[in-house]
């Protein structure tokens, strides 16, 4: 027989900590307790785990909607931008060639040939 302490063998020094709550006991009331908080705890996670995916999934579908207008909007934004700026491109354009247009003009009726004279010029 061995002796712990003041116990004569070791399952008096095991009933002894069990009696004060330290290690829980194997049988009686405290077992169907410990399962019956494991089926409320498991039955709770297969009950809900389903409603908490279709919430995440529900808010998750509503910011991808909110993320797609924002960037349509961005889009048509960006093409009013892009229009507009062709449009001046074409308005710059246009007014240079008639700038270009009257010099050329300007230059034909004077009978001005600057081209020929400034090659003279430069092979002298």
């Amino acid at each position: 027989m061995v002796k712990v302490g003041k116990y004569d063998t070791f399952q008096e020094y095991l009933q002894s900590y069990r009696a004060q709550g330290l290690i829980p006991s194997c049988h009686g009331p405290q077992l169907t307790v410990d399962w019956i908080r494991l089926v409320i705890v498991v039955g709770g996670y297969i009950l809900l785990r389903p409603l908490l995916v279709r919430y995440a999934a529900k808010l998750q579908q509503q910011n991808l909607e909110k993320e797609d207008t924002k960037v349509s909007t961005e889009g048509v934004n960006k093409e009013k931008e892009q229009d507009n700026k062709a449009r001046k491109d074409l308005q710059w354009g246009a007014s240079a060639r008639i700038r270009q247009r009257k010099v050329a003009e300007g230059q034909m009726q004077g009978g001005e040939d600057t081209d020929d004279e400034d090659l003279k010029q430069l092979l002298e």
